[in-house]
This record gives structure tokens, sequence and C-alpha cells, in this order.
């Protein structure tokens, strides 16, 4: 499996969609005759489905998104934040729905920042800060099933499915800055997500979301 996501990454690099396409199916093949789905497959505060795959060893990784009727048990209204890394993802199956924000100094403030942290393994702390700013929508891109985008770490944007949708991320490029999430001004002081496990009843109909059946 190593060279295979070694592959993936490479033909990420080279934005070669059928290399990444080609790639993406063996890899899926080979976890559908596996446990592993169900082992790591656990809900994201921002309401999709996720797994890491594979974490290369300068700490880039391979990630698969899922959003489903399902995946939105835990949301989160601070959806709008920029990567320590570039963000590279193809989408298998649906649609995928990125809108980019431009950050404007000395404005009427719409969003406090919020400072992330951990409080172990599974849980995780968002604090609000007294940091304000304002942010301007400056686009909205439709990205279909077979394509590929990109999102560079600096690139502050919120994302989200038109429908069940599946991709697979290559995070390329790992940096030691915060990350910067923006919540509404009348949000609350602190938010607590904690890692849940998905059960294995919905882990199958993953797998027949996957493929197809």
């Amino acid at each position: 499996m190593k060279d295979l996501y070694e592959n993936l990454r490479d033909s990420y690099k080279e934005k070669n969609i059928a290399k990444i396409k080609n790639n993406i199916n063996h890899i899926l093949n080979n976890l559908l005759n596996t446990d592993f789905l169900e082992q790591n497959l656990r809900y994201h505060p921002l309401g999709f489905i996720y797994c890491r795959l594979h974490e290369f060893e300068n700490k880039e990784n391979i990630r698969l998104h899922i959003w489903n009727k399902f995946s939105n048990i835990q949301t989160s209204s601070m959806d709008k934040h920029n990567h320590f890394y570039d963000v590279n993802s193809y989408v298998v199956k649906g649609q995928i729905i990125n809108t980019l924000y431009a950050l404007k100094e000395d404005e009427d403030i719409n969003y406090y920042q919020y400072k992330g942290s951990y409080i172990n393994s599974d849980k995780r702390i968002l604090t609000k800060t007294n940091i304000g700013n304002k942010l301007i929508k400056i686009s909205s891109t439709i990205i279909n099933c077979g394509e590929f985008y990109r999102i560079p770490k600096e690139h502050i944007h919120s994302g989200g499915a038109i429908g069940e949708s599946i991709t697979i991320t290559y995070s390329e490029n790992p940096e030691n800055p915060t990350p910067l999430i923006f919540g509404e001004i009348d949000g609350e002081n602190e938010y607590i997500y904690e890692s849940q496990k998905v059960s294995n009843s919905i882990v199958k109909y993953i797998r027949s979301q996957i493929t197809g059946t």
C-alpha cells in the first residue's frame, strides 16, 4: 500500500487527473477488503466523516472525507478557517462547494478568532479570543465528481458538499503556524468537540456509498 500512496502523492503534485483517479481506485478497492474503515472512521466537527489513510515521513498525509445523511452529528458555526498545509483534493463522488473569503483591516468586525487546542487525544477545545476581523466573501466554486481542486494554506475558506460526496485529500507542505478559525460575534466562549468513532452499521452504508451499490 505504501507504494500506492507514494504514487498518489506524485500524481497530485503533477495534477494528473487520470493517474489520481487510477491510484485512488486501487486504494479504495484495497481498503474495502480490510476492516480499516471500521477501525478508523470518525466524525469531524465540520460535518463530515473522515480518516487518515496514510502519513508520510515529512508529516504530509492522505485523508478520506465523506459526506452523507449521517455525517453531521458534529457541526460547527466556525467553518471559516485556513490550514497549516496546502489542500489538494480530488472529488471521488458527488460535488463539493468551496467559498473563499478576504480578511479586511480597519472595518467593522463580523467575526472573532478562536484558538484551537487539545484537552486530550480525543477532545478538542476552541476558545474565543478578543481578536475581531471583517471577513468578506469573494467567491464560491462548485467542484464536480472527477475534478481536482487546491486550497493554498493562506486562503481563508469554508467548504461543504452538495448531496452525498466523497473526496480524497493530500495535505502538502505542513508548517508550524496555528490556523485561523473564525466564529460568530455572539458565539460561545468555548466549544468542545469529542472525537467519535463511526458505528459499524454506518460504515456499512459508507461502503455502499463508495462502491455505488
